[in-house]
């Protein structure tokens, strides 16, 4: 149902359904949450251009190289696996949009964009923003409604992160970031006068990148280590076959991809199973009515992919992942 909707019918059922508290705070233009308008076509254009398969290849020799430094960090302290898979993740997205080798998980640019990650995501909570629930209350006197003063301050805290975005990547670097080559971010800078968006908007494009980019490869890292304590047989075919393919005395590049089926096919299924860390998919809305298997939607209908990810706290292994200590 989902890939019916979703993507056989993506051109209608891609508006976004976001609450008022995070539309408010993000003034309702991050690629991630807003409505399609001639900005989001303008943001998703320049997003496009900054992954594509082309400038992804030339960044593979950094990618390759933060999974050799990940793979060493797992032997010397598995126990860590956690924080050894979030430093990767940033890794890979400070090294390839922003030019930043990341060393550690305490690194400036890991540091400070989890805690604005996490205080964003903290809008998306009816209990701490009732106006999500009931949008009248944000025309009520802030006295009366304490949490839209919250608001105005995630909304401020917004502004000054996206606004400052150059600025903050350079004084990351001077905070314990090594600088690595290149990177897409400083790229565009370079080639300014060639992309036509605002700043506000290539900052917030790229921010998406940050979130979506760190917590996606994070969770699909994390989801590969419940499935191979879920199913151990699983981790001794994979083992064999990587053996088999690539032997047993290095380890996997991308040209050995095409020949790893059962590895693209695990890794595709854990990014499909189910969630460990991020904490929603945001719904998407209804552009126009819609009739599906003979069900009648009205325009601006939500509809939400999936909520199973809460399914995991049940089951024992969870509590394997919840144990670990970046300490």
């Amino acid at each position: 149902m989902v890939h019916d909707l979703f993507v056989q019918r993506g051109n209608i059922y891609s508006d976004r359904s976001v609450p008022h508290a995070v539309k408010y705070a993000m003034r309702d233009i991050s690629p991630a949450i807003m409505p399609k308008n001639a900005s989001w076509r303008r943001q998703r254009r320049l997003l496009h251009a900054a992954i594509s398969t082309s400038v992804n290849e030339s960044y593979e020799a950094g990618m390759r190289e933060e999974a050799v430094l990940a793979v060493r960090e797992l032997l010397a302290s598995p126990g860590a696996f956690d924080c050894h898979f979030q430093r990767y993740s940033y890794g890979v997205i400070g090294r390839c949009f922003f030019g930043l080798r990341v060393a550690a998980a305490d690194d400036a640019f890991v540091v400070e964009n989890e805690a604005y990650i996490n205080t964003t995501m903290r809008g998306f909570d009816p209990v701490a923003f009732p106006v999500n629930v009931f949008p009248w209350l944000a025309y009520l006197p802030r006295w009366l409604v304490p949490s839209l003063k919250e608001m105005e301050e995630l909304r401020a805290l917004n502004d000054e992160r996206v606004g400052n975005l150059a600025r903050d990547v350079k004084r990351q670097n001077k905070g314990g970031v090594k600088l690595a080559q290149g990177g897409i971010f400083n790229e565009f800078l370079k080639n300014r006068a060639d992309y036509d968006v605002s700043d506000e908007e290539a900052n917030s494009a790229f921010f998406a990148l940050i979130g979506g980019g760190t917590r996606s490869m994070h969770n699909a890292l994390l989801t590969f280590v419940y499935l191979m304590m879920a199913y151990p047989d699983w981790q001794t075919k994979l083992q064999a076959h990587i053996d088999d393919v690539v032997s047993p005395d290095r380890l996997p590049t991308w040209a050995d991809m095409p020949n790893l089926p059962m590895v693209r096919a695990v890794v595709k299924e854990g990014i499909r199973y189910r969630t460990i860390v991020a904490e929603l998919g945001i719904p998407h809305r209804l552009s126009q009515d819609d009739e599906y298997m003979g069900w009648k939607f009205e325009k601006g209908t939500t509809f939400h992919a999936n909520y199973g990810y809460a399914l995991y706290l049940t089951h024992k292994y969870a509590l394997v992942l919840l144990a670990s200590d970046c300490d």
